[in-house]
Parts: C-alpha cells; sequence; structure tokens
C-alpha cells in the first residue's frame, strides 16, 4: 500500500462577493435602470467584467453616458448584467476576477471565516494564449529576434 500523508490545511474556493450581493438585486420586484447604475458603483464588480468581456464593458459605458438608445441592447446588456451579479456571488469557479479562496486548517470545530473583500490580495498572471500570441509578435521583430537564444529542453526523451 501506498502511503497516504493528509495536510493540515486546505484552500476552499469562494464566490468573491457573499450570496447577499445577488439576494438583494433580486428581492426588488422591479429593477430599474437606477439600480443597475447603482450596481455598476462597485469597482470590482465593473473591474471583473471587464476583464471577462471588454466589449461588454465598453456596451455599459455607452449606455452610462446615454449614448446607446437601442432597447434591445439594453436589455440584453442588463441580462449581461444580472448574469455577472450571479456568477460574482454564488460561483467558485475560478474565471477572470469572479471567484476567491481562502486558506483553513482541518480541525474538530467547523470555523470558517472569509475575509471581506477589502483584505483580499489579487494575484494576477497571463494565460498561455496572451503568451503565445506575444511571443508570436516579438518573434517578428529583428531586433529582438536576433538577440534571443533557443535551446532544446533537456528533460525531453
Amino acid at each position: 500500500l501506498i502511503p497516504y500523508n493528509i495536510f493540515n490545511s486546505y484552500c476552499l474556493r469562494t464566490p468573491l462577493f457573499s450570496f447577499s450581493f445577488i439576494q438583494e438585486i433580486y428581492s426588488k420586484s422591479n429593477i430599474e435602470d437606477a439600480d443597475y447604475f447603482e450596481l455598476l458603483k462597485n469597482k470590482q464588480f465593473v473591474e471583473a467584467i471587464f476583464i471577462a468581456s471588454p466589449e461588454l464593458y465598453s456596451q455599459i459605458k455607452k449606455w452610462r453616458k446615454g449614448k446607446l438608445k437601442d432597447q434591445r441592447k439594453i436589455e440584453k446588456i442588463k441580462f449581461s448584467i444580472l448574469k455577472y451579479a450571479a456568477r460574482i456571488s454564488t460561483r467558485p469557479t475560478p474565471f477572470g476576477l469572479f471567484a476567491s479562496c481562502a486558506i483553513g486548517r482541518f480541525s474538530k470545530e467547523i470555523n470558517i471565516e472569509l475575509k471581506s473583500i477589502e483584505d483580499h490580495k489579487r494575484i494576477t498572471r497571463f494565460d498561455m494564449s496572451f503568451l503565445s500570441s506575444l511571443v508570436s509578435q516579438l518573434l517578428k521583430v529583428n531586433e529582438i529576434k536576433d538577440h534571443l537564444k533557443f535551446y532544446p529542453n533537456t528533460s525531453l526523451y
């Protein structure tokens, strides 16, 4: 048998916002434009939308400035805002800035305390798609390419 060791601590994925965030939105019988604009005052929420969908962010800016008149587009934007509000307060799936994680210790008592959003530390990394595109673009620049050296990976078989 293989001996297994259990760690003393664990990582718990959580939505970035609490469930009360979405509850407060849906507790209203009718969500008005002013409610959406109030929601969009939340900097963390708007930044998460910007990272996840720059196009939606752009449309939201136009709508807030009164430059968007197409009611169908406005309703689509509102629906998207609600979907992202639900995601940021109900889903711990790591996607953009919508989720967080906490570290806990195993013990006989269950005591999980999540830090407030002000205490969160953000760690952001480029994804491989971006890095691959960046490398491709840099390799097109002769002044850069001429100074690069490539070596085979020595761990390849």
